[in-house]
């Protein structure tokens, strides 16, 4: 009887556990504790980007033309930026770098990185540090933020892919853009984001390349000079990538995990 009875415990015991045991374990901590915000500002003329971590860094892909400043300035008060650790620079021509004096001053940058250091931008930018990126090099500036750098130019153009946990944006920096096959070779996760070169004006990215990225969204800058090639727009819509022409919807935000991604404005 003694033994019927500890048979009898035992099974219940084991009924009561193994649910727990394989009970689906809350994980949602992880995803939420880290957290990135990119900011594609829609300033009048140019390319600005603002990138801000859960751990309060700041960091800005490019400065637009000094014929933003005043509304670039706006937007980076409205997003409660007081400091800028570092500014990244994709080109070093006006629509990229027209502010850069003033935004280094203003917000206490203390590095500015590029692929090509020269006299001038030394010049311009005394109480920043110039660091360079090289080609086929991968850059942490963050926990989980890395950059990686596909090609550069030596008037200081790059094209860079952004990654934060398993999200991908493809910035591309000029349209000579890296072949396929390197392309393939480099990118640890496909692009959910691609940053149009050339204010859209250009040909590219091709129809090969975006069959073969297969980004969500597209990201298209403005430019007060020029016409956007609207080829290249029939083209992103064709392959079923979303457009987001900062001119007509505004400064897109879009907030990541390190699983996924929300647009939130």
């Amino acid at each position: 009887m003694d033994m019927i009875k500890k048979l009898i415990i035992r099974i219940v015991c084991v009924a009561f556990f193994i649910p727990i045991l394989l009970a689906p374990q809350d994980n949602s901590h992880v995803s939420t504790q880290e957290q990135l915000v990119i900011s594609f500002l829609n300033i009048p003329d140019g390319e600005a980007t603002l990138i801000q971590t859960s751990e309060g860094e700041n960091f800005l892909i490019n400065t637009g033309s000094d014929y933003s400043l005043k509304s670039l300035m706006k937007q980076l008060q409205q997003l409660h930026v007081e400091d800028i650790d570092q500014i990244i620079l994709t080109n070093q021509s006006a629509a990229y770098q027209g502010n850069l004096k003033h935004i280094v001053e203003a917000f206490h940058v203390k590095n500015v990185i590029t692929a090509q250091k020269n006299k001038d931008l030394t010049q311009l930018v005394d109480q920043a540090k110039i660091v360079k990126w090289d080609a086929n090099n991968s850059y942490s500036l963050s926990e989980y933020l890395t950059f990686y750098v596909h090609e550069s130019s030596r008037s200081g153009e790059m094209t860079l892919s952004i990654s934060y946990g398993e999200n991908s944006i493809l910035y591309m920096g000029y349209s000579e853009q890296p072949t396929l096959k390197e392309l393939k070779q480099q990118l640890h996760h496909k692009p959910d984001i691609i940053k149009i070169p050339d204010f859209a004006q250009g040909n590219s990215p091709s129809e090969k390349l975006l069959k073969e990225i297969d980004p969500h969204i597209s990201i298209i800058f403005n430019v007060k000079s020029g016409k956007l090639n609207y080829a290249l727009l029939q083209r992103l819509n064709e392959s079923w990538i979303e457009v987001y022409q900062l001119k007509k919807v505004g400064t897109t935000v879009i907030r990541m995990n390190l699983k996924d991604y929300q647009i939130i404005s």
